[in-house]
């Protein structure tokens, strides 16, 4: 047994039902729309394919290796920190937004690209996200470090000493937390993906328009989002609370564009290429 702070077993238990929740959610979404909807596993696979490509393996490793590179200076300077937060939000949605356009015109070139289809590719894009990225990654490789760094001697880790004061550090705050704090990963995770679906139906309107200014619109929504939801407020160390009401509204709002899309976006075969 270590020195670390002990974490509340029920805030764990919360955690496990979180990563849970980002496992099963969108795999159970995506079987539901697809049997409701008609269409097939592809288009689902397609988002997923987007998401890996544009974000794990391009983005992601160059946002890790800048964040490292620039850690000591974006600690001396709330400025450069607010710049670093506005260059992530549009670098993510430059990244999606440009990687979906992508998608549907390389990965469904003779594809109808209808609503169905297009909520299917949202799907998968946001499911892999929360399966992979914010479940796999974020959630359970936690959780396991947690338990070892607990029940594990450090040492026996290649943890040093410097290394072990920061853990403390970290426990004592994830310590301080109310049980149900890691809940809120699921519940952000319940309006992201809609988010996904709608940002998905905006850029296929770039198809059935025949205007390259809806993928600029997805940009610029995706953009704003990420940096008042994930970046500024958090900077301002505003109330989580706060941020996950705004996270709901967004989810709201996009619930409302998901249902609009469907009333001007054809369901039918019919194709016109962009």
């Amino acid at each position: 047994m270590n020195e670390f702070p002990a974490l509340s077993p029920w805030w764990l238990a919360a955690l496990a039902a979180t990563t849970l929740f980002h496992a099963i959610f969108p795999i159970a979404l995506a079987i539901l729309l697809i049997q409701r909807l008609g269409e097939k596993l592809k288009f689902v696979l397609y988002g997923a394919i987007i998401f890996l490509l544009f974000q794990l393996l391009t983005r992601v490793p160059l946002v890790i290796i800048a964040g490292q590179l620039l850690g000591p200076i974006l600690q001396e300077s709330l400025a450069l920190r607010w710049v670093w937060v506005a260059l992530l939000a549009l670098t993510a949605g430059l990244a999606e937004e440009i990687g979906r356009y992508i998608g549907y015109r390389w990965l469904m070139p003779n594809e109808a690209r209808t609503w169905e289809q297009g909520v299917l590719y949202g799907v998968g894009h946001g499911g892999f996200e929360a399966v992979i990225l914010v479940g796999f990654l974020g959630n359970f490789v936690s959780l396991i470090n947690l338990l070892l760094l607990r029940y594990i001697d450090p040492a026996l880790m290649g943890v040093t000493t410097e290394q072990q004061q920061l853990v403390v550090q970290q426990l004592t705050a994830l310590a301080a937390q109310p049980w149900w704090f890691p809940l809120l990963g699921a519940w952000e995770r319940l309006w992201a993906i809609p988010f996904h679906v709608a940002l998905s139906l905006l850029v296929l309107q770039v198809f059935w328009r025949s205007q390259q200014r809806w993928l600029w619109y997805a940009v610029a929504l995706h953009t704003i989002v990420n940096f008042i939801a994930a970046g500024a407020l958090p900077l301002l160390s505003v109330d989580m609370l706060w941020i996950e009401g705004l996270i709901a509204l967004v989810g709201l709002g996009s619930l409302w564009m998901i249902r609009r899309f469907r009333q001007v976006t054809p369901s039918a075969p019919a194709y016109r290429a962009a």
